[in-house]
């Protein structure tokens, strides 16, 4: 999920910062900081969910805040249609989309096979409603955790 990293930290948003902690509060929202083995800090693992064609979709993505990129993308949870809608997890072409994908301007579902550009991800025929879930939760998760993030890192 997090090239590089050897340790994952919980972080919490607390008084305009983010903490380390052990438990999260139930109400809290959190973030994993990855970190490599000399102690620097290599990115972020930040869970996401919405809604999809049938049910809640659960999801936790890497994000690396110097290249501005997702660097990977694990469905943990998904009551997608077996055989459609749970390619967003099965189908590995669909999933390496978001080996190396640039937020900027923001995520975008493309028709298969017309992704030309390295904020696009090509959405799976016959599964679109869930591809584009996938990538509405990320941009929504990147809405409410990006900013918080520049502040943490000093920007």
């Amino acid at each position: 999920m997090l090239p590089g990293s050897t340790r994952l930290q919980r972080l919490v948003y607390r008084e305009e910062k983010l903490a380390v902690v052990e438990e999260v509060g139930k109400d809290e929202e959190f973030v994993f900081g990855g970190y490599n083995s000399e102690g620097a800090l290599v990115g972020y693992a930040i869970p996401g969910s919405g809604p999809g064609f049938q049910d809640i979709i659960s999801l936790l993505y890497g994000y690396l805040p110097v290249q501005r990129k997702v660097v990977g993308m694990e469905i943990l949870e998904s009551r997608e249609t077996p055989g459609l809608g749970d390619k967003i997890y099965k189908d590995a072409a669909f999933v390496a989309n978001f080996d190396a994908l640039s937020i900027d301007p923001e995520i975008m579902a493309v028709k298969r096979g017309s992704k030309s550009a390295p904020n696009e991800v090509d959405a799976i025929t016959g599964a679109t409603i869930s591809s584009k879930a996938v990538v509405r939760i990320i941009n929504q998760a990147n809405q409410q955790w990006l900013q918080r993030l520049k502040i943490q890192q000093g920007e």
